[in-house]
């Protein structure tokens, strides 16, 4: 049996960064503003593991988001599982090695899954103007921090795997 474990090593570069991000959002608290990385988290698994290791990476880092999060239990979670889901099936449609297809799932990814948590959350909202203005505030600042984060963060992962000696391009040249 041949048992891959490629994927631990971008949960744990996932968990790094889930790290960074509390860091981040910590020194932005007093400015009662928070940044989200979720779909810059979900990416890498997305677009260049395994269908088995991308979704055991993407749940892992689902539930270690989850925990740190102040959402409703499982929110978050199911969340980014449906978006795994539906990204992994139209992952064959683009280049998915080069790095603007990176950015541009991260992105997407992102602004996705804040929409379906603001969407939750608007509904039982006492006056959801004012939570749609910072939702839209957030979300335009998370995804330019994503865009940002995006190119070191997918070629951070790439590098780890390749010094654990997992060549993903030469995988993939092989196998077409």
């Amino acid at each position: 049996m041949n048992f891959d474990l490629r994927w631990v090593l971008v949960v744990l570069l996932n968990l790094l960064f889930i790290l960074m991000a509390a860091e981040l959002n910590h020194y932005l608290a007093p400015l009662s503003f928070s940044l989200f990385f979720g779909g810059l988290l979900l990416a890498f698994p997305i677009l260049r593991l395994d269908p088995r290791g991308g979704f055991l990476c993407t749940a892992l880092t689902a539930f270690f988001l989850e925990a740190v999060s102040p959402l409703p239990t499982g929110l978050l979670f199911w969340t980014m599982m449906f978006a795994h889901a539906v990204f992994f099936s139209f992952r064959g449609r683009f280049a998915r090695e080069t790095v603007r297809a990176g950015v541009l799932c991260a992105v997407v990814l992102n602004v996705a899954v804040m929409a379906v948590l603001w969407v939750v959350f608007l509904s039982s909202a006492v006056d959801p103007g004012i939570y749609l203005r910072r939702g839209l505030l957030e979300a335009a600042a998370s995804a330019a921090a994503v865009a940002v984060a995006a190119p070191w963060f997918l070629a951070l992962q790439k590098a780890a795997l390749l010094r654990a000696g997992i060549n993903l391009e030469a995988e993939q040249r092989r196998a077409r």
